[in-house]
């Protein structure tokens, strides 16, 4: 069990009450885990799903009953009994449940009673996560959309301990389609040839703390602020400070996503940092959304001081955005009003190219 045990670290939960946010599930980083673990493990492919798992060495394949066979189990694997008389279960189901829509199958799991679904990414993929704890038996499911309109979903047991949630969480962030390999160097491709695009019109706007310190009139402006290090979100922005105060934020802002915000003393002029809960989105899918939105406009990829993000305006409000993805699923977005004052645009984009990694 020792191989188990120092898998720990890259544990997400350990039961269904450490989940809070949806979570973005990502094979790439958790197999830098296990090879420096030095975890091994394999690959199967379930063709009639069109899908693959990654399958620790310490669980055997066993034969499917009928009655598994009969619950459209097409994979089951059991690990090696432990001290504690316990031992890991791996199910894989492809089910048919009239639908493949991954928000439809999560409202039928919480019309079923399982109140803890979620929407979450895996590898790309939009999935649903729920947990099961009955009768002494607990375990983790994830689903996806597999072939033909059915539901491809992994269940691991159990989650209560945090060796196996480690492992659960390696295994539901294996999830991939068959060709996900050849899909992923397409889409490199793809990103390659729409970089070199991009760069070549222009289409991506960079913007550079350097750039600031070194512009004309910067020692005469650059005195009236200070960075802010927000610790919660290991970032810091640049504020003037001289102009603008942080505000207490009411328990419903907090609630609401909000971790900062700075307000000119006549309240005309406003500063806020804020998380999203876009589902676990990536930034590109977030900037199609705001693409497609009536109130958003001149949406744009920017580089701030290295770091992808969008920008965009919302008119009706007079407000303009910088949303960047974070590890846990959610978007950070910088948000500042109004963005019509000339003499505050200016400082706009100024706090703008501040923001960098604390």
């Amino acid at each position: 069990m020792a191989a188990v045990m120092t898998l720990s670290s890259c544990a997400v939960f350990a039961g269904e009450e450490t989940i809070a946010e949806v979570t973005d599930f990502d094979w790439a980083e958790t197999k830098k885990v296990l090879d420096e673990a030095d975890i091994s493990g394999d690959y199967v492919s379930f063709d009639e799903a069109g899908m693959k798992v990654w399958i620790p060495d310490l669980y055997e394949e066993t034969e499917l009953t009928d009655e598994d066979i009969q619950n459209e189990y097409i994979g089951w694997y059991v690990s090696e009994e432990q001290e504690d008389g316990d031992y890991g279960q791996i199910g894989i189901g492809l089910y048919d449940m009239g639908t493949d829509s991954i928000d439809e199958y999560i409202e039928g799991l919480k019309e079923a009673g399982y109140d803890s679904a979620e929407h979450v990414t895996v590898n790309g993929m939009d999935g649903a996560l729920h947990f099961i704890n009955e009768d002494g038996y607990d375990a983790v499911m994830l689903g996806v959309a597999g072939k033909d309109g059915r539901i491809f979903e992994v269940s691991v047991h159990p989650v209560s301990t945090e060796e196996y949630s480690a492992v659960a969480t390696a295994i539901i962030s294996s999830i991939q389609r068959e060709d996900a390999s050849e899909e992923a160097s397409a889409q490199s491709d793809d990103e390659s040839a729409a970089d070199s695009d991009s760069e070549e019109s222009g289409d991506v706007t960079e913007y550079n703390w350097e750039d600031v310190e070194s512009m004309d009139g910067a020692d005469e402006i650059l005195p009236y602020g200070e960075f802010i290090t927000l610790d919660e979100i290991n970032c810091k922005v640049w504020v003037p400070v001289k102009a603008m105060q942080e505000v207490s934020l009411s328990d419903e802002e907090k609630e609401d996503g909000s971790v900062a915000c700075f307000v000119t003393e006549d309240e005309e002029d406003a500063f806020r940092i804020q998380y999203v809960d876009a589902s676990g989105m990536t930034l590109e899918k977030y900037k199609d959304i705001l693409e497609n939105m009536d109130d958003a406009s001149e949406v744009e990829d920017v580089i701030i001081n290295g770091v992808q993000g969008v920008a965009y305006v919302v008119k009706d409000q007079d407000s303009c955005h910088v949303a960047f993805t974070t590890d846990y699923g959610y978007i950070l977005e910088f948000s500042w009003a109004p963005a019509s004052n000339e003499d505050y645009a200016a400082l706009i984009a100024i706090m703008m190219s501040s923001i960098q990694e604390a």
